[in-house]
């Protein structure tokens, strides 16, 4: 009998680890209860080359964009604040609480180059190099510190293949890229 218990408890456990996190919404989750959130915004760069320039501008860009997206669906945050090292998500609600936000909205962005293979499935296979964002995005209620919605990877490339005419596809510039990931993000949170 003990072992059975133990195998039950470890079963989960292993389970969880094999792709990573998987997303969580709770059942009664709906968007529009994000009105008045404290936001707390990571950039985190990956691999590939980004300039001095890029390294100090992106995660300003990011924020702006999110706030902007969200201003334009009436969610006015609180408090906002831009982390630079370790995010810490208990920091971050505790930080809500403290200045009377309905909800902590975690979002942990990171930014990375690479090179990807696209149309794999056509004799018009090719590769390119792209930048891609993906995103992890917590919203907690503050009252009761209870995890809403968990989305632990939105992704999100500057770079629209076309497998029928390779030479259409198209290549986003950094701002567009960063608003096709924002606009991800924020529907992920306010969708109903």
């Amino acid at each position: 009998m003990r072992r059975v218990v133990l195998l039950s408890l470890a079963l989960p456990a292993c389970t969880a680890g094999l792709g990573g996190p998987t997303g969580v919404r709770g059942t009664d989750y709906r968007g529009d209860e994000i009105r008045r959130p404290a936001i707390t915004m990571h950039l985190g760069l990956g691999e590939g080359d980004f300039t001095k320039q890029e390294r100090a501008t992106l995660p300003e860009l990011y924020t702006a964009a999110l706030l902007e997206a969200l201003n334009a669906e009436a969610v006015l945050p609180v408090d906002v604040r831009v982390g630079g090292g370790r995010l810490d998500r208990t920091a971050a609600v505790a930080r809500a609480r403290e200045v009377g936000a309905d909800q902590a909205v975690v979002v942990d962005a990171t930014v990375a180059r690479r090179r990807r293979t696209y149309c794999r499935h056509t004799r018009r296979t090719f590769t390119t190099g792209i930048t891609e964002w993906v995103v992890r995005v917590d919203v907690v209620r503050a009252s009761d510190r209870e995890t809403r919605l968990l989305e632990p990877g939105i992704q999100t490339t500057d770079f629209r293949e076309d497998c029928d005419a390779p030479e259409s596809s198209q290549r986003l510039g950094p701002n567009d890229a960063i608003r096709a990931s924002v606009q991800k993000v924020v529907g992920t949170i306010l969708r109903p």
